[in-house]
């Protein structure tokens, strides 16, 4: 039996054709028809044109192969459209169907189940679909997923890339935000900075998160300390010293925790950035079997260096980037 899909996102429209498991025919078009939709909350008259004139050819295409009736699905843009209802009337006198529109947590379901249908796997899977007008994430084990016709767990979020490109073009290109853009761009880092703290309880999915990074972590320093502790035959020792950093890190993070919170983020990863390479060099180049003057002492002069070398590169990319009539020391709009 010959089957077609007409899929109509929010950056592309799709057709797939199929006869059992052979593919006849596959098309994908940029129509991006949730072009517009965050500001007027409708849809723009020449994106519906675009798309509709891709979803005839489709038709065409489809029929000529044989298809009898044809399924159309739609995501992001026809859930938030004010006008996707008469939208799909049109589609429906294209296809001979309406479009049903998916909703984020089936959306998920079939990116899930396309992305892992050849694999065999025993294992839990994570796929995540980042579209043009929302990004889901599933996580299920294949062979269950297929049995059930239904994934374990999912979520959807109405964030993509078409969205964010119209709401903030400053991401499409390195440079710094200026006048209205920067000014719109901290009014939602405020609101969002607002949603955050009127916040109760424990945020699950973040604790679970950044649980699974620290125990990674943790893990990787336990190895590291056995593994140095064995090869100078002091296991016990170094055991000991390593459960006395976790407590000296655990206060430190505790004291420190309010500050912190203060810190400007691209500050932080700054000096995150910083320590990494500096501790990198000085790793790597034992590891290699070089031997550095002083020994650890010689980290005291390799950070400043890293440091230094870091602060020249920021100074010659803000005086390449900053648009006329904004000083690169604009930390305001540097950092937003």
């Amino acid at each position: 039996m010959v089957r077609a899909l007409v899929s109509i996102g929010t950056n592309s429209t799709r057709l797939l054709v199929l006869d059992g498991e052979r593919r006849l025919a596959a098309e994908s078009r940029g129509t991006r028809i949730g072009t517009g939709i965050g500001a007027s909350g409708a849809l723009d008259p020449a994106a519906r044109e675009r798309t509709l004139a891709a979803i005839a050819e489709y038709v065409g295409t489809a029929r000529r192969l044989g298809v009898a009736a044809i399924d159309a699905v739609a995501t992001s843009a026809l859930r938030r459209a004010g006008d996707a209802g008469a939208f799909a009337d049109q589609v429906a006198r294209l296809t001979g169907v309406a479009p049903r529109v998916l909703s984020g947590e089936e959306e998920a379901t079939h990116a899930f189940l396309g992305a892992t249908a050849a694999l065999e796997a025993d294992h839990p899977v994570a796929v995540l679909d980042v579209g043009g007008g929302s990004s889901e994430l599933a996580v299920d084990t294949p062979a269950h997923a297929r049995a059930a016709g239904d994934v374990r767990w999912t979520i959807s979020l109405e964030v993509g890339a078409v969205r964010l490109s119209e709401r903030h073009p400053m991401l499409l290109g390195s440079r710094v935000p200026g006048g209205e853009e920067a000014a719109a761009f901290e009014r939602e880092q405020g609101a969002a900075r607002q949603a955050g703290a009127t916040g109760s309880g424990l945020d699950g999915y973040a604790f679970t998160i950044a649980f699974k990074g620290v125990l990674l972590e943790g893990l990787e320093v336990v190895f590291i300390v056995l593994t140095f502790g064995s090869n100078q035959h002091r296991i016990g020792l170094a055991a000991a010293a390593a459960g006395l950093a976790v407590a000296l890190v655990v206060l430190a993070g505790v004291a420190v925790r309010a500050p912190l919170a203060r810190v400007p983020e691209n500050r932080m990863k700054f000096g995150v950035g910083v320590m990494l390479t500096s501790f990198g060099t000085f790793w790597g180049a034992e590891g290699a079997g070089a031997h550095w003057p002083a020994g650890d002492g010689a980290l005291l002069a390799i950070i400043p260096i890293a440091l230094a070398l870091a602060l020249a590169i920021v100074a010659a990319t803000r005086r390449r980037v900053a648009p006329a009539g904004l000083g690169v020391e604009d930390e305001s709009a540097v950092h937003a």
